[in-house]
């Protein structure tokens, strides 16, 4: 999967009351991804295939949308990088960097989405907060 290196990107951070092991599983186990990884933009009754491997692929699939996505690299339980797009909402994949070190509390997440369109960023941001918002809550 290709990324557009010409675009943007997005960083976001998260605090989790979880521990990093928990929160990796949040990316990588389907019964936890399907609930809230991308889920808002496919739509309800999203269905997930997964092969959480470094080149393992996912397709996550909705009422409205269905998103196709790749492992690129996995670290447990510190990282996480994947390519991830949906076609009928724009053209191409979007790579994402995810990072995950513990804390007092639990765990901190770092994300970063490459590949994003400037005029996307507030929206995106917004849309991440929703999703982090639901993991947390299946934590």
């Amino acid at each position: 999967m290709a990324v557009d290196p010409t675009t943007e990107g997005l960083f976001v951070r998260r605090r989790f009351e979880a521990p990093p092991e928990r929160v990796f599983q949040g990316w990588t186990n389907p019964e936890l991804a399907v609930q809230w990884l991308f889920s808002g933009l496919v739509g309800e009754g999203a269905e997930l295939a997964m092969d959480a491997r470094p080149g393992g692929v996912f397709r996550l699939r909705g009422a409205r949308h269905e998103g196709y996505g790749e492992f690129i690299e996995l670290d447990p339980p510190r990282r996480v990088v994947l390519a991830f797009g949906i076609p009928a909402l724009r053209h191409g994949v979007d790579r994402f960097v995810v990072e995950i070190a513990p804390n007092a509390a639990g765990s901190l997440l770092s994300l970063t989405k490459e590949g994003l369109p400037p005029d996307l960023t507030d929206e995106t941001e917004g849309d991440w907060g929703v999703m982090l918002d639901r993991l947390a809550a299946i934590l």
